[in-house]
């Protein structure tokens, strides 16, 4: 072959699929290897677990049983404005 021949053949030669799969991914970014990728999914389903559950076995009692407090007014019954809002917090 001459000069001109092997030129114009390694112009038009066919990318590897490695130069392609370079091109798929997002700048900035690398692929993931397989033990990433099996990694995530077990922590993926061992933060799904207690939803799943919760889904064949809900619970339907209350866990705790105390009285709401009550928030003091902001304006009191006389009318006017409460000065003492914010003491009355810890009452």
């Amino acid at each position: 072959m001459s000069k001109h021949e092997d030129l114009k053949t390694e112009n038009h030669k066919k990318p590897n699929r490695d130069e392609n799969r370079k091109e798929d991914l997002i700048p900035g970014t690398k692929k993931l290897t397989v033990l990433q990728v099996i990694f995530l999914g077990l922590g993926m389903l061992v933060c799904l677990v207690p939803f799943i559950g919760m889904a064949f076995h809900p619970t339907e009692d209350s866990t705790e049983n105390k009285i709401p407090a009550v928030y003091p007014s902001v304006t009191p019954k006389d009318g006017g404005l409460n000065t003492e809002y914010f003491e009355q917090f810890d009452a």
